[in-house]
């Protein structure tokens, strides 16, 4: 059998399929939203639209969300949710709001420690210990592109951020939720004493106390909404809750001697993630549009069917993309940012930073049709062979996953090279 033979007419079709298709960028800054209008149609009836990059750690994953969201702003999309902290994305929000840049510095996945306890050490340790996290080059890439966005859309049109992650270097949620009770009265003074920190109590203990306090809310809501607001007490639980699993994931990964032992906490966060962007779709009114942003693994709409191809970190079978995709059913429409080769700044040194084009790989098909594009996929029936079959797909670490890609994706945007991240990125 001529398998080489087969690859070269399969990609010569993908080739003539998608040159009608395709839109092409000569690069990602200061590129015309507009130029995606192709995808309105895509969007018609669409609550969610899901923007799931392959590598957290490249470049080119802000330069693709600026330019995916300006496009879904003008398109009444204002609330956008992110595989990140509920602290640090409260804290995106309340800059949103208020345009006080000292918001967007005291972002504790990126750096803040100024609320993490001085009598115990509750940092990713065991297989996630690095000493080479990007710190202040993703706080900076955050902060820019709020920035840029603040400037499209403020006032009462404002957006909306929200983070539906665990709280990974815990302790800011203190901070949150006292700022959320201030001016209370005595529900909110109460709740205030009991979830004051214990001097050297235990992590295990920790997580026991706060774990009373969220059973207890439902019982005070309606006292606590008289008197600090509706949006303020549904807040309280989305905050404590971030805060309890950020603990018990640092405690859980710090046992794990093998990314296959990871599986149980992995499967925990997954599932708070799912429970945090519930509660905020729930909250917001039914006419109101969401983004989603996060790993395209996360970001899965049929997560089951696809293999992943290496152990490592990941998804269970129910990805947070998934349960959303079945809870809302034809309201979802999800673009993937994949890339061909080039280099990041993943933080684990046991891992590779240089991405490598896979032979056979979905990737490898698609950087032959251009540098930069965007790839509207349509209906799998009318998809050339090498996209109705199962592919794969690389990503970070060039892991990856075995998949049919209109299973997962509507719509592919490609750069074929990669970049790291950069300390004083320039998004347009």
């Amino acid at each position: 059998m001529d398998l080489f033979g087969t690859r070269r007419r399969r990609i010569a079709e993908l080739q003539a399929w998608a040159a009608g298709r395709a839109i092409q960028f000569d690069r990602l800054e200061g590129a015309d939203p507009e130029r995606l209008a192709p995808l309105d149609g895509l969007l018609r009836n669409k609550r969610l639209v899901f923007l799931g990059e392959a590598d957290h750690f490249v470049h080119e994953v802000f330069t693709f969300r600026l330019l995916l969201l300006r496009y879904l702003v003008e398109r009444s999309f204002r609330w956008i949710g992110e595989e990140l902290g509920v602290c640090d994305g409260l804290r995106i929000d309340r800059y949103l709001e208020t345009g006080d840049e000292s918001w967007l510095d005291r972002l504790p996945s990126f750096g803040y420690r100024g609320a993490q306890r001085a009598d115990r050490d509750d940092s990713l340790s065991g297989l996630f210990r690095s000493g080479e996290y990007p710190l202040e080059p993703m706080r900076a890439a955050h902060a820019e592109l709020a920035r840029r966005l603040r400037l499209r859309a403020s006032g009462q049109d404002r957006l909306r951020w929200f983070g539906v992650d665990g709280d990974n270097a815990p302790g800011g949620a203190y901070e949150d939720v006292e700022r959320l009770l201030a001016g209370g009265g005595a529900a909110a003074r109460a709740l205030s004493q009991e979830l004051a920190r214990v001097p050297g109590e235990l992590l295990e203990q920790e997580v026991e106390r706060l774990g009373a306090v969220l059973e207890q809310l439902s019982v005070k809501k309606g006292a606590l909404e008289n008197e600090i607001g509706t949006e303020a007490t549904a807040q309280l639980p989305r905050s404590l809750l971030a805060l309890r699993e950020g603990l018990i994931f640092v405690r859980d990964s710090r046992s794990a001697a093998s990314w296959g032992e990871l599986a149980a906490p992995m499967a925990r966060r997954e599932k708070t993630m799912v429970e945090q962007a519930r509660s905020v779709l729930a909250a917001a009114p039914a006419d109101e549009r969401f983004v989603l942003l996060g790993h395209a693994a996360h970001l899965s709409k049929d997560w089951p069917s696809a293999r992943r191809l290496e152990k490592g970190a990941g998804p269970p079978s129910a990805s947070l993309g998934t349960q959303l995709a079945r809870a809302y059913p034809g309201q979802v429409l999800s673009i993937w940012l994949l890339h061909g080769w080039g280099s990041d700044s993943q933080p684990l040194a046991s891992l590779p930073r240089e991405l490598t084009l896979t032979r056979g790989s979905l990737n490898e098909a698609l950087a032959q049709l251009g540098a930069c594009f965007l790839l509207p996929l349509g209906t799998a029936e009318a998809l050339p062979a090498l996209l109705r079959g199962e592919q794969e797909v690389r990503w970070i670490y060039n892991a990856g996953c075995l998949t049919q890609i209109a299973r997962q994706a509507d719509a592919l945007f490609f750069v074929r090279e990669a970049t790291p991240l950069q300390r004083a990125p320039r998004l347009d």
